[in-house]
């Protein structure tokens, strides 16, 4: 049956478990000093229940939401969607700790969505929506975030997807 792992006033969502099932990665809004309770961050933690010895560790801290967290194969890095400048793009940061953040889109006036690291680690697929043509396509690049490239879309409908690749 199902267990509960994390005990929070917040909604804790998009739990996402590492690939050796040691960790799960979420997002929550649970930092009562935040000014804005709706700010939702990316947690880290030991896939076991939180309790004293196994505490979520906060990888973000900004004023706007993250989300759709994925954990590399290799369990050390996180692929999110986060903010920057001003649209959503698609970031990278240590699984440990939240640090080396790096913007791999940086693709103004689009926005990208929801990664999803490929088994070998290799490549992130995305959803990428161009506010200018209104249309949503996924997308996909190098995990360093070169030779960014169409696979599909061009279509409105696109970009309420989550993306996974298979088989995993």
């Amino acid at each position: 049956p199902p267990k509960r792992l994390t005990n929070n006033r917040f909604p804790d969502i998009s739990p996402v478990v590492s690939a050796d099932g040691k960790k799960i990665a979420f997002v929550s809004a649970r930092d009562e000093n935040a000014e804005n309770f709706g700010d939702r961050e990316i947690y880290v933690m030991n896939s076991a229940p939180e309790g004293p010895n196994n505490k979520p560790v906060r990888l973000t801290d900004n004023t706007y939401n993250d989300e759709s967290p994925d954990f590399s194969p290799n369990n050390r890095r996180i692929v999110y969607t986060g903010r920057a400048s001003n649209n959503f793009e698609v970031m990278v940061m240590s699984a440990t700790d939240g640090g080396e953040k790096k913007n791999l889109t940086l693709n103004n006036p689009a926005s990208n969505f929801a990664p999803a690291f490929s088994p070998d680690g290799n490549m992130i697929a995305f959803i990428r929506y161009d506010y200018e043509q209104r249309s949503g396509a996924i997308w996909k690049m190098r995990a360093d975030g070169s030779r960014k490239t169409k696979v599909s879309g061009g279509y409105g409908d696109v970009i309420s997807s989550d993306l996974d690749w298979q088989p995993r």
